[in-house]
Parts: C-alpha cells; sequence; structure tokens
C-alpha cells in the first residue's frame, strides 16, 4: 500500500471545479456546524484518489461516482455521505464512522475497512 509513502496528495493540492478541495472541506465543516458560509460538500464525480483525508469530516456529503482509489480516509467522519457509484479500491477506511453511509454500486474491493461502524449503512438500491 502506498500510505505515507510517495504520491500522496493533500487537499490543497487538489482541484475540484476550480477550486481547493481544502476550500471545499472547510465550507463542507461550516455547514456541519450550521456556521456562515456553510456549504454542503457534492464532490459528485471528482477525482481524490490517493488524496490524504485523514479525520475529515464529511457528514451528509455527496460523493457519487467520486474516485477515492487509494484514498487514506482513516477516522474520517462519513456519515449519511452518500458514496452511490463510488470507485473506492485499496481505500484506507480503518476506524471510519459511516453509519447510515450509502454505497448502492460502490466498489471496496481490497479496502481496509478494519474499525468501521457501518450501522444502517445502505448498500443496495
Amino acid at each position: 500500500m502506498w500510505f505515507g509513502g510517495k504520491g500522496v496528495r493533500k487537499p490543497k493540492s487538489i482541484k475540484v471545479g476550480g477550486r481547493q478541495l481544502s476550500d471545499v472541506l472547510a465550507e463542507h465543516e461550516n455547514f456541519f456546524r450550521r456556521e456562515p458560509g456553510g456549504v454542503r460538500a457534492d464532490l459528485s464525480g471528482a477525482d481524490l484518489s490517493k488524496a490524504d483525508l485523514q479525520g475529515a469530516n464529511l457528514t451528509d456529503a455527496i460523493l457519487r461516482n467520486v474516485n477515492l482509489e487509494e484514498t487514506d480516509l482513516r477516522g474520517a467522519h462519513l456519515t449519511r455521505a452518500d458514496f452511490s457509484g463510488a470507485r473506492m479500491r485499496k481505500t484506507d477506511l480503518r476506524n471510519t464512522d459511516m453509519t447510515e453511509a450509502v454505497l448502492p454500486g460502490a466498489d471496496l474491493t481490497e479496502a481496509q475497512a478494519s474499525g468501521v461502524e457501518f450501522s444502517a449503512a445502505t448498500c443496495r438500491e
């Protein structure tokens, strides 16, 4: 696995719709906290492969058809996030909270999922 080695992409270096992913994540955190400037993250179709998203708060985020292959999501908050059709091969999901996550069509082949909370997650349409 590549984690911790070369090829890790930090949120400031990733562009999503012409914006830095770090800005999208900050606005989403404000959305989650119901603070001014908050906007729900819609990362549908984005290429977030090999991203370092450890501990990210993506609760209620829209991640349909996103590429998360080999992404580090250890300890992330993914409650009610919509991963429909997401490519999550070899993603590190250890110790994430995926309570009520929406996962129909998500490819979790070889994902590391020890310690993941999947309570009430939806895997079928």
